[in-house]
């Protein structure tokens, strides 16, 4: 598996042969802290306002990394089951 890290949101959780395994913890506070403009950037994106050549530039500028590069971050560890739990929380409708 090399490099790869594998992330859990409950530290207590039981995941059995897992438990090892997952020893990262994803921090869902950071991502409910930007969660508005993860919805922004996310619509954007759809409309097409911003394209994602923009974005990945705009991301990659200075040294320090951005509440919002965190958060995005954060929610690209969620996998997709958690991610419906998560959306949940937040009230996101899904088509």
């Amino acid at each position: 598996m090399g490099d790869a890290r594998f992330w859990r949101i409950d530290k207590n959780a039981d995941h059995g042969p897992l438990n090892d395994l997952a020893r990262n913890r994803v921090h869902v506070e950071t991502a409910h802290g930007k969660w508005d403009d993860a919805l922004r950037l996310a619509g954007s994106l759809k409309l097409g306002h911003l394209q994602p050549d923009n974005l990945m530039r705009t991301l990659r500028k200075g040294d320090r990394v951005t509440g919002l590069q965190k958060a995005l971050m954060v929610m690209g560890r969620i996998t997709l089951p958690h991610k419906s739990d998560f959306c949940q929380l937040r009230g996101v409708k899904f088509l």
